[in-house]
């Protein structure tokens, strides 16, 4: 799982289907939509079934893409970094922004974004950061100020996981470094990785885990910390803030958007969903009620739309 909690405003646009007969085949993050109640509550209002398949992070979902996946699915959910590899192998499609009436509801900040300006392949659908979630039994909250609670050996509380994210990870080591999260530079890159292979030799780091297996481990108490996408940790640091918690160390962590596109090869079958962009889950409309969302955790599309006046 990426992050959890989407209260995205979502709708069919039909085009004169016979609803029964078609299937919305969406490829998302873990946990990101609620896999029995999502598709449920999709079906009761629009007819339409849906299929959900999961993956864990954006480049595992551009290999499968890669390896025919982009035939197979009507809409992804890609991350901010990985737009421009999706864009430029041609593995997703321009959108008609005249399917899309209510794109104008988007804060400017997400139209004009530097990996998409105006939109042409995606559409932002929701944003967070990531952090360190940990036990407070087993870690005081000064330690996790900083990121060397995990990169300094000698105050390394107990086990742990990084994620397994490499975008993420090199962020997090070139911060910690005082380098920018965005650094291009050679040398910066070679001791953020330097940083995070003597890290990962460290007695008590585990290795690398994607955020939902890093969440369940410290839940569990078989880690004392690791480093999560903010959805992943907030639900269960809510459910449990006695012996959770969950920060964004002193140094700086990134902040993501996640936005959904649909793949270069929609299956064609499908295609009558929507008109000719069969974006079919996506109309950003403020007030439509939420049926893709787990618990709210995460900042939710809602604060990226503009409200009417």
């Amino acid at each position: 799982m990426r992050k959890i909690g989407l209260l995205m405003a979502v709708l069919v646009l039909l085009s004169g289907i016979a609803a029964s007969a078609e299937e919305l085949r969406i490829y998302t993050w873990s946990e990101y939509m609620d896999e029995e109640k999502m598709p449920a509550d999709f079906e009761a209002k629009t007819g339409i079934k849906v299929r959900l398949d999961i993956y864990e992070n954006n480049e595992e979902m551009v290999a499968k893409l890669q390896a025919g996946g982009v035939s197979q699915y009507d809409i992804i959910v890609p991350s901010d970094y990985i737009m421009p590899v999706l864009i430029n192998q041609h593995l997703i499609q321009p959108l008609d922004h005249s399917q899309i009436p209510n794109l104008k509801n988007l804060k400017p900040i997400f139209r004009n974004t530097t990996y998409d300006p105006g939109n042409q392949y995606s559409v932002a659908y929701q944003w967070g950061t990531v952090g360190l979630m940990y036990r407070k039994d087993k870690v005081g909250d000064d330690a996790v100020k900083s990121w060397s609670v995990l990169f300094d050996p000698a105050k390394q509380p107990g086990p742990f996981w990084l994620i397994d994210s490499v975008r993420e990870m090199m962020g997090i080591a070139l911060v910690y470094a005082g380098k920018d999260f965005n650094s291009t530079q050679p040398m910066e890159l070679k001791a953020a990785a330097d940083l995070l292979v003597a890290t990962k030799q460290t007695q008590n780091c585990m290795g690398f885990k994607p955020g939902v297996g890093g969440k369940n481990d410290v839940v569990a108490g078989t880690a004392v910390a690791a480093i999560v996408y903010n959805g992943d940790a907030i639900q269960s640091v809510t459910e449990d803030p006695e012996h959770l918690g969950f920060v964004i160390p002193k140094e700086g962590s990134e902040i993501w958007y996640d936005s959904m596109s649909i793949p270069a090869k929609r299956p064609i079958r499908r295609r009558r969903i929507n008109g000719s962009t069969g974006f079919s889950i996506l109309k950003l409309a403020p007030s439509f009620p939420t049926i893709t969302s787990t618990p709210p955790p995460i900042r939710r599309p809602k604060p990226i739309l503009r409200r009417k006046t």
